[in-house]
């Protein structure tokens, strides 16, 4: 939890975001963005952890470092076709040894983890047979127009 209340004006724009615009037969590109007050920038990064849903094995993870306000791409390679992962995408925050020290506050740990998990499906491969029957049909269609 970032904000005291993420309804107020004061918590715009303090946030992750994270989603998956496109995927190929064998890669899914999937783009992360922090908002400008996202606090703890500099001792915090992203974990992006990608995983076959069927058989929840790992095949990817990425460390993101953050930065306010921009928008990064990331691309997972060497995927399936036809299939289904899972993202899962984890801030991890790191607090300032600063606060840690600061004898106003109590932490239980310097480190937390926000998670969120998304599924993905890759496209299927294209057979050939489909585009040699289209040209198979366009000209048997063309015979027959003469």
């Amino acid at each position: 939890i970032l904000c005291e209340n993420d309804l107020t004006a004061a918590c715009a724009d303090r946030y992750i975001l994270g989603s998956s615009p496109k995927a190929s037969n064998q890669s899914i590109n999937y783009w992360v963005k922090a908002g400008v007050d996202f606090p703890f920038e500099n001792t915090s990064h992203i974990e992006l952890t990608t995983t076959v849903q069927r058989t929840h094995k790992m095949v990817d993870t990425q460390i993101v470092p953050i930065s306010a306000g921009e928008k990064k791409s990331l691309v997972v390679n060497g995927l399936e076709p036809n299939e289904v992962y899972d993202v899962r995408r984890c801030v991890v925050i790191q607090l300032p040894k600063s606060l840690m020290a600061d004898k106003r506050f109590s932490f239980s740990s310097s480190s937390n983890r926000l998670c969120s998990e998304e599924g993905f499906r890759t496209q299927p491969n294209k057979d050939a047979c489909d585009v040699n029957l289209y040209v198979v049909l366009f000209v048997a269609l063309m015979s027959l127009y003469r």
